[in-house]
Parts: C-alpha cells; sequence; structure tokens
C-alpha cells in the first residue's frame, strides 16, 4: 500500500521498519525524525523515503539499500554497513559521525553532500558517485573528513564544484 503524510512531522525513536506490504511513502511535506539515543535499525525494504532527519544522539545502521529525496543527518552516528544509498542530496551538520565503509553513495541532484564543520566524515573505501540528473552545478563540500573514490558520471551537470576549504579525495574518475 502507499502510505501518504501531508504536512506532519513525524518523530519516531526506535526502530524505522517498513514492511515488505509498503510500496511507497507517497508525497510528504513534513519529515521523518529519528530522534534515538541507542542503537536503532532503518528498514526500508526497498520503500524510497522522501525526507529523513538523523536527529539523535545514538547510532542509525542502515540495514539494505536506502534511497531518499533528501537525508539529513544533524545528530549521533550513522553506519551506512556497506549498503546503497540514493539520495538528491545529503547534508551532514554538527557533531556526527557518518561511517560510508563500502557503500556507494548515488548523489542525483545538484546539491550533492555538504559536511559541515564539527562532523566527521569516515570514507572507508567507499564510491560517491555524482550522478545529477538535472542541469547545473554538483557539488562535494566537507569540512569534516575526506572522500575515498568519487566518480563524476552526471551527463547533465554543468560542471563539478569541490568547496569549502579541506575537501580530500582518494582517488576522482
Amino acid at each position: 500500500f502507499n502510505m501518504t503524510f501531508p504536512n506532519i512531522s513525524l518523530d519516531i525513536y526506535g526502530d524505522l521498519n517498513l514492511g515488505n506490504t509498503v510500496s511507497s511513502i507517497g508525497t510528504l511535506n513534513g519529515s521523518f525524525y529519528l530522534k534515538n539515543t541507542g542503537t536503532v535499525r532503518v528498514i526500508t525494504n526497498g520503500t524510497p523515503l522522501y525526507y529523513l532527519t538523523l536527529a539523535g544522539s545514538g547510532t542509525v545502521n542502515l540495514t539494505d539499500d536506502f534511497n531518499i529525496t533528501s537525508l539529513k543527518i544533524i545528530g549521533g552516528t550513522m553506519n551506512s554497513n556497506g549498503y546503497k544509498i540514493t539520495s538528491n542530496t545529503v547534508d551532514q551538520w554538527g557533531s556526527t559521525t557518518v561511517n560510508l565503509g563500502a557503500s556507494h553513495v548515488y548523489l542525483t541532484f545538484t546539491s550533492g553532500w555538504q559536511s559541515e564543520s564539527g562532523s566527521t566524515l569516515n570514507a572507508g573505501t567507499s564510491t560517491i558517485h555524482l550522478a545529477s540528473t538535472t542541469t547545473g552545478d554538483q557539488y562535494l563540500a566537507s569540512l569534516g573528513g575526506s572522500f575515498y573514490r568519487v566518480i563524476a558520471e552526471s551527463t547533465t551537470a554543468a560542471t563539478y564544484s569541490f568547496l569549502l576549504g579541506a575537501v580530500s579525495i582518494h582517488e576522482f574518475i
């Protein structure tokens, strides 16, 4: 079934587990906020999400491939556990940690990835795919870590920009 949440914000303090019968979240003008203090899991079973903000002080573990319009990490730690992440944009703010391991991250909009001062990005051997499907500049911005492998594969992005100080990339293809 298709779940639609118009104009709300939903606070979640435990696992986010979308069963196999959920085919989509529909349109969402609000957000899901994970506000955990311990360790929780995000289980999507292939269901795409609209907005998700990780706002807790604990750890969030992905347990399957993750498809989302916008991911914001403003609290705690996120472990991708090697799963694929597809998102228009990823914003990482404040005292947060993202552990990408061997994940492939597909950024499909011009805004790309932004990791701000005070945050930690542990790239592992991950691959960031700059795969914008819209025209305009696509960027990576990091003040809190480095990227391991970046592949520029957009057929529509006008330019690629690496902004905001010390963006370190091990391999750029």
